[in-house]
């Protein structure tokens, strides 16, 4: 009998779905929606289908998102009154009270629930075009980011950071293990202080007495050494939440990882690629991005080339967590996440320890929070002097805005990323402004147009005598119009002039006069031509600026009569000259 895989929605409807390495995912009981069991039944066979072998959903906190997008709506139905017994009865005016009632926050929620309750099948066709119909598109918002000098300073205290805890955590360890090989007198501070360690280790916790009114308190020894505060003991031997925040926010800032990352980042994700060269550690690491899709599997590779890199905080991080990592094996509760730390309770003022933790079995939250503590002990301040709290996202926009990609396409990295980015924005005005100058500038240039002769118009025009006379006797003709200085052309770095002829019409050294004109209009004439058969063809772009330069410079300096009558004086010369400029038979 072959193997059969167990369902992941139980009659009872308990959903139970299963990740791809065999690990349950979590349990979500639909019993506990606040809705009639129609409603329940209809909606726990959609999220089956998502969580089932060939469904998208892979990760417990997309279907926790998915769940609390549902729950959500289900809890508004039933506080304003809409008590219905299935999704038929679910009205076009009711769902749309619900949405406009959102925040613009609620977008992607909305959207999940929208795919769920089009999904189940049970809408009105009315209300199934309503919940379906294509939203507003959102304009994205300017998100905040650090600046470079923000930037450094949370890398600078993220590292003396770091630094302090590996020196703290390891020198513990060491002084721990010296105790135990019997190296210390006990009546030393040394000595107590591994006694106490040795306590710690076994129990995560100080040793402790029970008083007359049956509260518990440190024992008299242990409060000796770390006073009136406990957990003081197990920082000794595990990062304190503060520390998991530095760490966290300098992979963010190093290598763009978001703090999520960390809950799925293990050891075994970790492999040495160096062979074993320890003055350039380099550290293959494998990463689960479900998103991506086909891509989801990618990986990093860190090379600790310097003392403040992803490489180096990686390896401190490692060395770190390793005893604290065996002494959680030897209590049989193993943590296998490459960040583990001491997660200290909020409740008293004694700062009990709640639990030693790790990145993989800590909520988003806390991790949030740490990265939050860690902000505070930063007091980052911007030039107004007001406190700058920085968070999760905005050291990954930071390090993906400013410093480089992360996977994503160009237009991705530019749209979504850097154009809102208000440091990047910031920081690239004087750029934008610089290059948007320089094309203003560019796109002025243009050829100078003489309304009459050029010995006529020598004064206007800035000519003398001699080139004034050359022009017009069309010495320095080019094939459309004349080159005051064909050696010292502004388009070819004031050298010789190398550049195609139709360049002469954004050239400060090209000069236009009225006997120009029939070769001009011709070569109008061809461009038009060339418009009317490529203009839904990539290669119009090529022509289209000389095209765009040639009209504004007709129609700005030549009447319609005066161009219909140059029409009629076209030559033969004029139409060798143009069709030989645009077959680029001049061309050098």
């Amino acid at each position: 009998m072959g193997y059969t895989r167990p369902p992941v929605l139980s009659p009872d409807l308990v959903l139970t779905p299963v990740g791809e390495d065999g690990e349950p995912l979590g349990s979500w009981d639909f019993n506990r929606l606040p809705c009639a069991p129609p409603i329940r039944e209809a909606l726990a066979e959609v999220f089956a289908t998502q969580v089932d072998v060939g469904g998208p959903w892979r990760r417990p906190a997309t279907v926790q998102f998915s769940w609390d997008a549902v729950g959500n709506f289900l809890r508004w139905l039933e506080s304003e009154g809409h008590h219905l017994s299935s999704l038929s009865e679910l009205t076009r005016a009711t769902w749309d009270e619900y949405v406009i009632g959102r925040p613009p926050g609620w977008a992607a929620s909305l959207s999940t629930l929208r795919r769920m309750l089009v999904a189940t099948g049970q809408l009105q066709p009315r209300t199934a075009l309503a919940v379906n119909a294509r939203q507003k598109t959102r304009t994205p918002q300017v998100q905040p980011s650090l600046t470079t000098d923000q930037a450094r300073r949370v890398l600078r205290v993220g590292h003396e950071v770091l630094d302090a805890a590996h020196e703290r955590i390891l020198g513990s360890w060491a002084l721990l293990e010296e105790y135990r090989a019997g190296r210390l007198e006990p009546d030393t501070d040394r000595g107590r202080w591994g006694a106490l360690l040795a306590h710690v280790e076994e129990h995560l916790d100080v040793p402790r007495i029970t008083l007359a009114n049956g509260t518990r308190d440190i024992a008299p020894e242990a409060a000796r050494l770390v006073g009136r505060r406990g957990v003081t003991a197990v920082e000794r031997l595990f990062l304190t939440p503060v520390e998991a925040g530095a760490i966290m926010s300098l992979i963010g800032l190093h290598e763009g990882w978001n703090p999520d990352m960390w809950k799925t980042f293990t050891i075994d994700d970790v492999r040495r690629a160096d062979s074993g060269d320890e003055a350039r550690l380099v550290y293959n690491i494998g990463l689960d991005k479900p998103r991506l899709g086909a891509w989801r599997h990618i990986a990093n590779t860190l090379v600790e080339t310097g003392l403040r890199t992803g490489a180096s905080v990686l390896r401190q991080v490692l060395e770190i967590t390793a005893p604290g990592r065996r002494a959680m094996d030897r209590r049989g509760t193993p943590l296998n996440a490459v960040l583990i730390y001491a997660r200290t309770s909020t409740n008293g003022s004694r700062g009990a320890l709640d639990r030693v933790t790790s990145a993989a079995t800590s909520g988003k939250t806390n991790l949030w929070r740490a990265v939050g503590l860690f902000s505070d002990h930063v007091n980052l301040r911007d030039e107004a002097g007001q406190p700058v709290r920085f968070h999760r996202r905005m050291l990954r926009r930071t390090n993906t805005g400013q410093v480089r990609p992360q996977g994503h396409s160009e237009a991705t990295n530019l749209n979504v990323y850097q154009l809102h980015d208000a440091t990047v924005r910031e920081e690239s005005k004087d750029v934008t402004e610089d290059g948007l100058n320089g094309a203003l500038d560019h796109a002025t240039l243009t050829v100078t147009v003489l309304r009459a002769t050029a010995e006529a118009s020598q004064q206007d025009a800035d000519l003398d005598p001699r080139t004034a006379h050359a022009i017009d006797s069309g010495v320095l003709d080019t094939p459309v119009g004349a080159c005051k200085d064909v050696d010292h052309s502004p388009l070819s770095n004031h050298q010789t002039c190398r550049v195609s002829f139709l360049l002469c019409l954004i050239c400060t050294n090209a000069v236009v006069v009225p006997r120009h004109l029939p070769r001009l209009v011709y070569l109008h004439q061809r461009l038009e031509g060339l418009r009317e058969h490529l203009a839904d063809s990539p290669a119009w772009a090529r022509w289209a600026p000389h095209w765009l330069r040639l009209t504004d410079l007709l129609n700005r300096h030549f009447t319609a009569a005066e161009r219909e009558d140059a029409a009629r004086r076209i030559t033969d010369e004029d139409r060798a000259l143009i069709d030989n400029t645009l077959a680029r038979r001049y061309d050098t």
